[in-house]
């Protein structure tokens, strides 16, 4: 494991395309069902629904027959026809029919990619299938257990994922991007950082001591006191306070949507500044430590992903030296 220090470094990537061979958060279970939704996941265009059964199904947006997107199609039972031409493809992408001839074609298939729905959300495999049961999802209990309550919402964000992987690896940006929002302990120095790492997982907290109720969460409790440069935004706050407040719920929302949009922006400017005047050399604090493992973990992802093209490549090349 490569030690991360704070410093200055070389330039922050910017990558063209995510890396698959990891789940992504599709879209929240209760956004998934019997109607045709297009989504973008890593670069891939898919298509979902839910089957009779409830079973959520992805599959790549684009009819084998022609360039149209299956989710412009329309679902009969667990079968869905292309809008254009009529080919009727089954829940794992095979073609069943074709409107013009009695016998399929051979190979007529889209890709259907691994599906999983845990802790309220619908997750989905960009990489290779055989792949997708060696990585576990992230443990994201507070969505679902007793004892919590969750506010959430999504957003497209003219940004590149990798600006919002580190941004989110890092909440001392809080109290000076929207100090409204941040509770008074995010204002002095922060406890120590601690960071758990593994090969392709970063789990960071801090244990802050106890402080008086933001403005914010006091109005709460109503108490005193999927392009390469645009990302989807799907946010959740959970608490374990004021369950079953309806009340507090709406006005977490009413208080979180602006935050996240104000995040959006500040994001879209860090990617407008990258377009605008390249790479450049940072300087890193002791912070950025988590930030800094993402972007290793992403540079690494796709170059275990990238290897087998490389070698392909060099052997052509050997050949032809030959």
């Amino acid at each position: 494991m490569t030690a991360i220090r704070p410093g200055r470094t070389r330039p922050a990537p910017v990558f063209s395309t995510a890396p698959t061979d990891c789940w992504y958060v599709l879209a929240p279970s209760d956004s998934v069902g019997r109607v045709l939704r297009a989504y973008q996941v890593a670069g891939l265009p898919l298509v979902a629904f839910r089957t009779v059964a409830g079973q959520v199904v992805a599959l790549h947006d684009r009819c084998v027959h022609r360039p149209y997107p299956l989710s412009a199609g329309h679902l009969d039972g667990d079968e869905l026809s292309c809008g254009l031409c009529g080919f009727v493809y089954g829940p794992d992408g095979q073609c069943v029919r074709v409107p013009t001839q009695s016998r399929v074609p051979v190979g007529a298939a889209v890709p259907a990619y691994p599906v999983r729905e845990e802790q309220g959300l619908v997750w989905v495999w960009a990489g290779g299938p055989g792949r997708a049961r060696l990585h576990r999802l992230p443990d994201l209990p507070w969505l679902i257990q007793d004892g919590w309550t969750t506010v959430g919402g999504e957003q497209m964000v003219n940004a590149g994922f990798l600006l919002l992987h580190e941004s989110f690896a890092d909440v001392t940006k809080i109290p000076v991007l929207v100090p409204e929002v941040s509770p008074s302990v995010l204002q002095v120095a922060p406890p120590p950082l601690d960071v758990e790492v593994t090969e392709t997982t970063v789990s960071l907290s801090r244990r802050y001591p106890p402080g008086p109720l933001p403005d914010w969460q006091a109005q709460a409790l109503g108490r005193s006191g999927v392009d390469d440069r645009v990302s989807r935004l799907l946010w959740r706050v959970s608490r374990d306070f004021g369950l079953g407040d309806s009340v507090t719920t709406a006005r977490l929302a009413e208080m979180f949507v602006p935050y996240y949009a104000t995040l959006a922006a500040a994001l879209e400017t860090m990617q407008q500044v990258i377009d605008r005047d390249g790479l450049a050399t940072e300087v890193n604090v002791s912070s950025d430590v988590a930030a800094l493992r993402v972007r290793q973990i992403v540079q690494a992802m796709l170059a275990e992903e990238n290897a087998p093209a490389r070698r392909l490549q060099r052997d052509h090349a050997e050949a032809g030296v030959r």
